[in-house]
């Protein structure tokens, strides 16, 4: 069925303890798997989750990562365990928050509109030929085994024409209440003319922090998180320290490789110990049949397109490769050519005459063998050597111990703060196919802190993993979110401070005590840019706030503690907007379709347990 192939390329558009005890005693159920006072303290196991009071259920997020995964997949990407938990969860609360939201406005989706949709996008001529299509897929999967397949996988993609028709309704709907009237307008184009100028003078935090010995402790860094529990609420996290072996072809490696690609230039000898034959090998320049000869020696398949000399100057080649195809004849040989991992020789095989009604062209076969540059055994020895005695070094020894032992011994090394359970990769460094099982061995709870592990890659890598710490969930440890909450901290304390020992002697003894120089700026209330600071939207608010020729108190600027003293303001009146309205109609749209879904998803009431459920 046609509808059938264009849902396949095309699914990627679619995006009390003891009452309890009783109840499960008399079930029979008190202590087994599924029991009632189990999942009181651990969890249902057949959610994955919830989403504002909303269960997940493991089936439903199963069926869900298959539509990922089977979406990846036909984009051509392959994806790690994690890589694929995180997608299809991320998918799922998108889905489910828009849907409950949508539902709340009373939007639901008619059938004209499902089947307009899927008309529309799966080439269908008209709703009724779409329609008429999944009814026959329906009675064939009724006697067909194969053909339920085919509905099954209708019927997931059904849901997501229906999730993307609702999300779209409700943008559009959010989209008709949300316009800048014309006196915002008219107020805006008054900021935009409004200008100042200022006598300022001011004093980096770093230096501020010095001179009034300001720390921050973890109980402040605490009582912040407690007033936005939601912002600094963790889902559970570890820290990890990392060496790292790769078991990376070497130079000689390199030299064993070019050596190798380059006998093909000429006829060889090869002779078979083990049946007792010797095989001659003609050279590549010389061989008729070029598709037979690549299928035996290139480390990559013979592929028999053409191509114009327009066409291959558009493709992904070297400037040394694109020079040999501008000059080269029809069997003649270029190479070797170094490309990425890989010693290459490349052929013009064939030519032939391309016509069509206006003219014609030459196109090209090209013929092309490939031989990767892969470690020897002496060189995956040596990083299994180094990665052993490594471990050897450093088990049961601290984090500085571990770090330090790598550092000696020059090997790739490095750390990794706050990672979650399900995070798609640990560093860019690290190959990510063993991020699914460093992380599942670091949230073990019977793994603890300061145990190292060793772990190898598909490619042969390999890579010690030392544990630092683990951090249950709820609110983030403050060693966490130190590096985020500190500065806010720092900048509040230490205005703050400098206002108390200021006092009122304003921009004159705030220079006097803390050697701030004084500088002169014209400032604009729309921009907030001060020339050579930068953004600082509190200090130019309060050029137009501060009465003229009057210092201010303390300023927590972006860049410092600011003092000001305004010398001119110059507020236009009777302005009119009609000009701007269009755009910032314009802007406003832009900024809430691209900020609309995380705005949700922030308040939003989700609880992630795929740490209890996924193993």
């Amino acid at each position: 069925m046609a509808i059938l192939g264009e849902i396949r390329k095309k699914t990627w558009l679619i995006f009390v303890v003891i009452g309890i005890a009783m109840l499960a005693f008399v079930a029979g159920d008190l202590f087994g798997e599924n029991s009632k006072i189990k999942q009181l303290f651990t969890g249902d196991p057949n959610q994955v989750g919830s989403i504002n009071g909303e269960s997940i259920s493991i089936s439903e997020y199963y069926s869900q990562q298959e539509a990922v995964q089977n979406m990846l997949q036909q984009q051509g990407q392959n994806a790690t365990g994690n890589q694929l938990a995180q997608q299809t969860w991320s998918s799922l609360v998108s889905q489910r928050i828009l849907k409950q939201h949508a539902e709340k406005l009373g939007l639901k989706v008619s059938d004209d509109e499902f089947w307009g949709y899927v008309a529309q996008n799966f080439g269908m001529k008209s709703p009724a030929e779409a329609q008429q299509q999944i009814n026959q897929l329906e009675e064939a999967a009724a006697s067909d085994p194969n053909m339920m397949q085919n509905y099954k996988g209708w019927l997931q993609t059904a849901e997501q024409i229906k999730l993307e028709i609702l999300s779209q309704k409700y943008l559009s709907y959010v989209m008709a209440g949300s316009a800048v009237t014309s006196k915002e307008a008219d107020l805006q184009q008054t900021y935009n003319g409004s200008n100042a100028t200022i006598d300022y003078a001011f004093v980096d935090y770093k230096t501020l922090a010095k001179k009034l010995n300001v720390k921050i402790s973890d109980e402040e860094i605490l009582a912040y998180e407690n007033k936005f529990p939601k912002r600094f609420e963790a889902q559970g996290l570890v820290k990890i320290a990392y060496a790292y072996f790769p078991a990376k072809a070497s130079t000689a490696d390199d030299a064993v490789a070019l050596a190798n690609i380059k006998k093909y230039l000429g006829q060889q000898i090869r002779h078979d110990e083990v049946n007792n034959v010797t095989d001659t090998i003609e050279a590549f320049g010389s061989t008729k049949n070029d598709s037979i000869y690549v299928s035996l020696n290139s480390d990559q398949p013979f592929i028999s397109n053409y191509f114009s000399k327009e066409e291959l100057a558009k493709a992904n080649l070297t400037p040394e490769i694109l020079n040999f195809f501008n000059t080269a004849q029809v069997g003649q040989v270029g190479g070797p050519y170094k490309v990425g991992d890989s010693y290459q020789l490349y052929k013009l095989s064939k030519s032939k005459e391309q016509k069509d009604s206006v003219s014609s062209k030459t196109v090209y076969q090209i013929a092309n063998i490939v031989k990767r540059i892969e470690p020897s055994k002496a060189t995956t020895d040596k990083a299994f050597s180094d990665a052993r005695t490594f471990v050897q070094n450093v088990t049961n020894k601290s984090l500085a111990e571990f770090k330090a032992t790598a550092k000696k011994s020059n090997f790739v090394n490095g750390s990794s703060e706050t990672i979650e359970r399900f995070a798609p990769f640990i560093a860019q460094e690290l190959p990510a196919d063993q991020t699914d099982k460093i992380l599942a061995w670091a949230f073990d709870k019977k793994v603890k802190a300061g145990t190292t592990n060793l772990f190898t890659s598909e490619n042969g890598d390999y890579i010690v993993v030392f544990l630092t710490s683990r951090f249950d969930k709820g609110l983030a440890n403050p060693s966490v979110v130190r590096e985020f909450i500190e500065p806010i901290l720092l900048q509040e304390k230490i205005t703050k401070l400098v206002d108390e020992k200021i006092g009122t002697g304003g921009i004159n003894a705030f220079m006097k005590e803390f050697g701030g120089t004084k500088a002169t700026a014209m400032v604009n209330f729309s921009n907030s840019n001060i020339q050579e600071i930068g953004m600082e939207p509190r200090v130019v608010g309060a050029a137009f706030g501060v009465k003229p020729n009057t210092s201010s108190k303390a300023i927590a600027g972006n860049a410092g503690v600011f003092y000001i003293t305004p010398k001119t303001q110059n507020i236009p009146t009777g302005q009119k907007g009609d000009m701007l309205l269009e755009n910032l109609n314009r802007q406003i749209k832009g900024r809430i379709s691209q900020t609309l879904l995380p705005s949700l998803i922030q308040a939003a009431d989700i609880k992630d347990n795929r740490d209890r459920v996924i193993k």
